[in-house]
């Protein structure tokens, strides 16, 4: 599958990724120990689903199915995300 996948998969597994995945802060949107994340429960709950293959495989699949590029998706749904983010940390 696509990149998205392979970096997601090797965050979440543990083993180093091009990004050193270690490197990140606790509150790195995309991976925290012991879950898959903030951004995946956001996901998950605007595309109405789960996954325990994580959020770039459902994205694979969302991508496919709309038959657009997975990484336009992807930046799509992240603009989206941190819209709604700013949105909360402005009313809060």
């Amino acid at each position: 599958m696509a990149v998205l996948w392979s970096v997601s998969t090797r965050c979440s597994s543990g083993t180093e990724s091009p990004w050193q995945c270690t490197a990140f802060p606790e509150d790195f949107d995309f991976w925290n120990p012991g879950s898959q994340g903030p951004f995946a429960e956001w996901l998950w709950q605007r595309l109405g689903c789960s996954s325990a293959l994580g959020w770039a495989v459902e994205i694979d699949r969302e991508a496919e199915a709309a038959n657009k590029p997975a990484v336009e998706l992807f930046f799509s749904l992240l603009d989206e995300y941190r819209a709604e983010r700013s949105e909360a940390v402005d009313l809060g």
